[in-house]
């Protein structure tokens, strides 16, 4: 697309070649004030213009057209048509009007004269004054097309034309800016996108006569990396679609400009994972080796479709894994009971810092071997060949062994050392203490003389009505003895190699949906502030939730409680991490998140409730009526960080295009088809 914001300085006006030319006169102000202006029109002249939708754009000036204007008067107001509005004699028109239609339909043949039939066809529209485009001359030889969101003057004579913008005119004014104040003085070239084409309303049979419906619109892709970004809408209505088109489009910028920018999809129901028939059979795995994904409960070794994914599972044996083990455990715990002995439960020390001292270091081990006897109990499968040991005295092991009660061959490799083959013989091992403990046995009683141990045991040995390691149980889901290290930290390393990484949920259930990207986000959060403390480059980082409402319903809105999402929201700007999140409802996301959001997609909402709550923000509120009412996928209206307003929108169709373009950065070949061509669901090209 043609650079429709900057030319040399030659004399020639931004004004009159980038706006008004090629526009068409509908009518003039004849009231104006600095928020609203009042346009008598004509029929005839709606009429030869195409038609004038309502939100759609207009133009007015009192520059002429075709001659040079005077230094005053070179600017051009930035309407957009709210509604319609009467006119100062409107009662009298209505009465003529209802005058001429009875005689029509009464068939009397009276017939009304050219001046009165002129007077009838005329009508108001009341529009909002979104502000001013004017000229700004810079010290590089060039000129830029500047916008200021209100007016600096109002006149009271009505002097102002109002027109209808060319096709030309419409595509700079929907995609403005296209390039800023400081990018042109640096001879700095923005990424763009091309998300859609302009579209004022559901019918479109003007639009289509007259072409209308091809005018693009570009966004800045910068304004969506490092930012938050809403897509609101119901389902099928494109949410998925828009976000598969921006994700494509910061793989593609993050390829051009040389930098790494990870993108971290949750994918509820697999479709960004899988290829679909909409998306004609293409899903943004097929970008290249650069995709990652992630699965709960992926199992290479049977499952013949998982064998190029990572599982999204821990193996709470691993000593690597255990702290994400025991934080896993502890999570479900608190979500099904509360009291002293959860918080103690994950508060126990299990692996003692590397220079803690040899009495620390052996007790840790100590209650990490009571550890892994609660997952044996619990039934969590132990990976085969497994060895457990732990420190131990002699006369303990000895009095152990040759108790005729005690069924298993112990290994004592050395002094004060011993092992266990399997995990059912270290619960064999920890069931006798506890009852040599009781017993009075002085040294069972030393061996397990240990706070941390003292957090486990009434979780493997629960009292009264406690579950204890039954409500361990329900941890089950989140192991797997095949996992080679923790999936929170295996997604981190792929974000911070520029990786697209989808994490797909589409097996799991609410609970363990939550769980799963909660740890994520909560690793993510992290690691950026460990290296922003440090003082270290940030890593750029894109993190995309779909289904939103599903992670974002959490059981308390409280300010202070840990909610990820509103920490990322308030936080992750200065760790460069971006937020992009979709879903239906506009009242199921905690408001921290709304005020910090900077675009706005927003397609159809079936509720005055969503959409009362969607008023608070922007100008939204003037859309609430074709927000409610128009049910057409892929027509949203768009607010983005750089645009100065709303701006209507037909999204563009993600298709196998997007995904060569995309190839095509990172030196890819393109893809071969898979299906045949079909019908497109968004007609940005017709």
């Amino acid at each position: 697309m043609a650079d429709l914001t900057t030319v040399p300085l030659m004399g020639t006006s931004l004004l009159h070649d980038r706006l008004l030319g090629g526009a068409r006169r509908i009518g003039g102000i004849y009231h104006l004030d600095f928020q609203y202006a009042q346009v008598s029109t004509d029929d005839k002249w709606k009429a030869a213009a195409g038609g004038i939708p309502q939100h759609s754009f207009l133009l007015a000036t009192v520059m002429p057209l075709d001659a040079p204007a005077a230094p005053e008067d070179e600017e051009v107001l930035l309407l957009r048509v709210d509604d319609t509005c009467m006119l100062p004699r409107q009662a009298e028109l209505i009465e003529v009007r209802e005058f001429a239609m009875r005689q029509m339909l009464t068939g009397t043949g009276v017939t009304v004269d050219g001046l009165t039939q002129q007077e009838m066809q005329r009508s108001g529209l009341n529009c909002r004054i979104l502000g001013t485009f004017y000229q700004t001359d810079l010290p590089n030889g060039k000129s830029i097309l500047d916008f200021g969101a209100d007016l600096d003057n109002v006149y009271a004579a009505s002097r102002y034309h109002v027109y209808k913008p060319s096709p030309a005119a419409l595509a700079a004014i929907a995609s403005y800016p296209q390039i800023t104040e400081d990018e042109a003085r640096k001879d700095i070239r923005p990424d763009l996108l091309t998300i859609g084409s302009v579209r004022y309303s559901s019918t479109r049979r003007r639009a289509r006569r007259h072409g209308e419906h091809l005018v693009p619109v570009e966004v800045r892709v910068d304004d969506f990396i490092e930012m938050k970004t809403a897509v609101f809408g119901m389902t099928r209505m494109g949410k998925s679609n828009t976000m598969k088109t921006l994700a494509t489009a910061t793989f593609r910028h993050a390829k051009r400009i040389g930098d790494p920018i990870g993108q971290l999809f949750f994918d509820p129901q697999g479709e960004y994972a899988n290829p679909n028939v909409q998306d004609e059979g293409i899903a943004l795995s097929d970008l290249g080796s650069d995709v990652v994904i992630y699965r709960f409960g992926a199992d290479p070794v049977n499952i013949p479709e998982d064998r190029e994914v990572e599982p999204l599972q821990i193996n709470f044996y691993d000593s690597k894994q255990l702290i994400a083990a025991q934080e896993v455990i502890g999570s479900v715990l608190a979500t099904v009971t509360t009291g002293n002995y959860v918080t103690n439960f994950i508060n126990a020390e299990l692996i003692a810092p590397t220079t803690a001292s040899f009495s620390r270091r052996n007790r840790s081990s100590r209650a990490r071997f009571c550890f892994y006897a609660l997952l044996g109990r619990a039934g969590f499968t132990c990976p085969e060949n497994y060895t457990f040991k732990t420190s131990m005295k002699r006369d303990l092991v000895n009095a152990m062994t040759g108790d005729q009660n005690f069924s298993f061959t112990l290994t004592v490799p050395k002094s004060g050392e011993v092992q266990a083959q399997g995990v059912d013989a270290v619960q064999a091992i920890l069931d006798w203490l506890l009852e040599q403990r009781e017993a009075g046995n002085q040294d069972a009683t030393e061996w397990l003389n240990d706070q941390s141990i003292d957090a486990i045991v009434p979780v493997y040995q629960p009292t009264g009505v406690q579950q204890g390691w039954r409500w361990v149980r329900r941890a089950s889901p989140f192991h797997n003895p095949a996992a080679r290290s923790d999936y929170a930290v295996r997604v981190h390393q792929d974000l911070v190699k520029g990786n697209l990484v989808i994490v797909d949920l589409s097996r799991g259930t609410e609970q363990v949906l939550q769980l799963l990207s909660e740890r994520i986000i909560n690793h993510i959060l992290g690691k950026a502030t460990e290296r922003f403390t440090e003082n270290e480059p940030a890593h750029r980082m894109q993190i995309v939730i779909e289904e939103a409402h599903r992670l974002f319903d959490r059981k308390s809105y409280d300010a202070d409680a840990p909610n990820p999402y509103v920490r990322l929201a308030k936080e992750a700007a200065k760790f460069k991490i971006g937020l992009i999140y979709a879903t239906q409802e506009v009242t199921a996301v905690h408001p921290a998140i709304l005020a910090n959001t900077s675009n706005w997609i927003v397609a159809h909402l079936n509720n005055t409730q969503e959409i009362n709550a969607l008023s608070r923000y922007y100008d939204f509120k003037s859309f609430e009526q074709a927000i409610l009412s128009a049910e057409d996928r892929g027509f949203v209206r768009l607010k983005t960080r750089s645009g100065k307003y709303v701006v209507p929108v037909q999204i563009a169709l993600f298709d196998r295009s997007m995904i060569n373009e995309a190839r095509r950065e990172a030196g890819l070949s393109e893809l071969a088809s898979k299906l045949p061509a079909l019908t497109p669901l968004f007609d940005v090209q017709e």
